[in-house]
């Protein structure tokens, strides 16, 4: 009978325990995923000297498959397409939704329509600019935020495990 209160005992303090590092992966690992694509997405428009853009989909909406949830794709600017732009749909880097258990929690882009109801597009010029963003995860019910922040004079790209809710300014991006 000892035995069995103890394996309770032991299971109940475990369990928890697995459950937050699995939220705390997912969360690691769509926050990489999304810091990746972002990189791409810059690099891209500079080396094929077209601008390009990382649009972000709060509802995953557009997207393919039957999963729910949010997501992101990647755009570039395609002359001959009727709407300007054409998706990049092979490779790692085609529309992707994030993990199971992992929130959109907040796009921020001067310029832009704040929040995280409606499409937000980050600018990546040929030039190697881009829009300024600071783009908040969260992993459900949980408490830790990762970030990814956009820098718009250099283009570049950089994973904070910490949420940030001000995008880079042009004077930090250059005293970086």
């Amino acid at each position: 009978m000892v035995v069995i209160i103890v394996a309770g005992v032991l299971t109940a303090m475990i369990v928890p325990t697995i459950a937050d590092r699995r939220d705390k992966a997912r969360l690691r690992s769509a926050s990489q995923q999304l810091w990746q694509a972002a990189r791409y997405t810059q690099q891209r428009a500079v080396l094929r000297g077209v601008d390009h853009r990382l649009v972000l989909l709060p509802t995953g909406e557009g997207l393919p498959g039957d999963g729910e949830g949010p997501g992101y794709r990647i755009e570039f600017v395609d002359d001959e397409g009727e709407q300007g732009y054409g998706v990049v749909r092979s490779g790692a880097y085609r529309p992707s939704r994030l993990p199971e258990g992992v929130a959109l929690v907040s796009v921020e882009i001067p310029g832009a329509e704040p929040g995280v109801g409606a499409e937000q597009i980050i600018r990546f010029t040929a030039a190697g600019r881009a829009d300024a963003a600071a783009v908040v995860l969260a992993a459900a019910g949980r408490e830790e935020m990762h970030s990814v922040l956009v820098s718009p004079n250099s283009g570049r790209v950089e994973r904070v495990e910490l949420p940030v809710a001000t995008p880079p300014n042009d004077r930090e991006d250059l005293d970086g």
